[in-house]
């Protein structure tokens, strides 16, 4: 019943209060209840659970089950990221950027798209690709840019396998390669990327790096 699952939550570990959080957010086996979610959600957080607290930085984002407040969602990404979670690191690099619940700065969101990318998360990776190519709070390098978005390309992120056929198209921070950019530009067309859709018509009506 519902008593002893509840009553199994309060005994347990931050691990339960996080699958009852997920419950109520879901509606499974419970009533959908994002508000309850948001309680258990905290609960959970409060035993050093890192996917709760991530969950709750989203539930600020957007509204769900409490009021949105950036600032106190910004401070749950970055108790998960403490714990080592890189999409909460990749959520605060993002706050940062954009000074969303904390004062911007493109150093601090520099740092930790890095401390996410270097963990694997593949935004995180095309979002220091960015900030390499832009010299967005590190100092610019385009050999370094290309190689991040190669690790997200690799990873099956449409934005970084765009970028990098960039890359190859222009020759910017790689040896210009029309072959590689078409053959990234379909990858990246195939996940419906927008920029490039239309560059590969710009190819196939060119000629470039495609068969006449």
């Amino acid at each position: 019943s519902d008593g002893s699952m509840t009553m199994n939550a309060n005994s347990d570990s931050g691990l339960a209060h996080f699958g009852l959080g997920m419950c109520y957010l879901r509606g499974k086996g419970v009533e959908k209840d994002a508000g309850k979610a948001v309680e258990w959600f905290k609960k959970a957080g409060e035993a050093g659970n890192r996917n709760a607290l991530f969950n709750l930085g989203v539930c600020y984002t957007q509204g769900l089950g409490a009021e949105v407040d950036r600032a106190m969602a910004f401070d749950y990404f970055q108790q998960a990221a403490e714990l080592g979670d890189c999409k909460a690191m990749l959520q605060v690099g993002v706050c940062y950027i954009s000074g969303r619940g904390v004062e911007a700065s493109e150093t601090n969101a520099a740092t930790m798209f890095q401390k996410a990318a270097d963990l694997g998360e593949s935004v995180a990776q095309y979002n220091i690709g960015v900030c390499y190519g832009k010299g967005r709070g590190v100092e610019k390098n385009l050999e370094t840019a290309a190689i991040w978005y190669q690790r997200s390309a690799e990873k099956g992120d449409a934005m970084g396998q765009f970028r990098l056929a960039l890359c190859y198209a222009t020759g910017k921070g790689v040896e210009k390669d029309a072959k590689k950019a078409v053959e990234l530009y379909e990858a990246s067309a195939a996940q419906d990327h927008g920029g490039a859709l239309f560059n590969l018509g710009v190819c196939f009506a060119q000629g470039d790096g495609v068969e006449q």
